[in-house]
């Protein structure tokens, strides 16, 4: 997964997870109830973000957009994707990130 560098208060921007079983076998997403993810901003507020399958879901890939509001503060970001089936849920491996000062103030 690889996002770039964001500027503060940006939006639209998506991040595309492939989710992996232990093993590091692609996870089939296929049959799961909910894709979600969750933000941690840098003073520690969590946002819960939907997240949308690629395809059927059978790639194990999620894509999560960031809102107006998301990244409205400098500093380290934890985005942690989170699966649901109906009989099991999967946490993926948490990405770190900073957002950087905005030039348009």
């Amino acid at each position: 997964m690889e996002i770039v560098r964001p500027a503060r208060d940006d939006y639209g921007a998506t991040v595309t997870f492939t989710m992996r079983k232990q093993d590091e076998t692609v996870l089939d997403l296929s049959t799961a109830t909910a894709v979600q993810g969750y933000l941690v901003q840098p003073d520690g507020t969590v946002v819960s973000k939907e997240a949308t399958k690629v395809g059927d879901g059978s790639t194990g890939q999620i894509v999560i957009t960031f809102d107006e509001d998301d990244l409205d503060q400098n500093g380290e970001y934890i985005l942690e994707p989170d699966i649901i089936f109906a009989t099991a849920q999967y946490g993926g491996t948490p990405h770190r990130f900073t957002v950087r000062p905005s030039a348009r103030g």
